[in-house]
């Protein structure tokens, strides 16, 4: 504001709003995490297709911050439906954290499907069941 003062009331910041929050033992609620757990977050976008090399990028900073990508990003399908997924790995209060990233567009949202478990096991039950969605046009 102070370096664009003729933005003035016309400033609109999006952030993400939390659409669904699961963990397996109920607790947390989107903002908190309880590990294992599922969050899914919508974004306003305007984009009409997924860009591959922007979401490698977005991962690649994520790596930098302190995680570590533990699987190529990749992009598959599920009903010829597209969607981005990064894998990494996170050290937390001395805890190995494992994450998957997932992005797919719908309609005017930009979905962010987040994945945290704490073994390859909880991790690959929750991966499995993206590709059982049901996408409806």
């Amino acid at each position: 504001m102070q370096q664009h003062p003729e933005a003035g009331a016309n400033v609109r910041i999006l952030t993400p709003k939390i659409v669904f929050y699961a963990s397996r033992r109920g607790d947390g609620d989107g903002q908190r995490l309880s590990f294992p757990c599922v969050r899914i977050t919508a974004s306003p976008s305007r984009a009409d297709a997924l860009q591959l090399e922007t979401f490698r990028q977005m991962s690649e900073a994520m790596g930098a911050s302190g995680a570590k990508i533990t699987e190529p990003v990749q992009e598959y399908r599920v009903k010829e439906h597209p969607f981005l997924r990064a894998d990494l790995e996170r050290t937390m209060a001395g805890q190995r954290i494992l994450q998957t990233f997932v992005q797919t567009l719908s309609e005017d949202y930009l979905l962010t499907i987040e994945i945290y478990a704490l073994t390859g096991a909880d991790k690959q039950a929750a991966v499995d069941s993206l590709q059982k969605m049901l996408i409806e046009e």
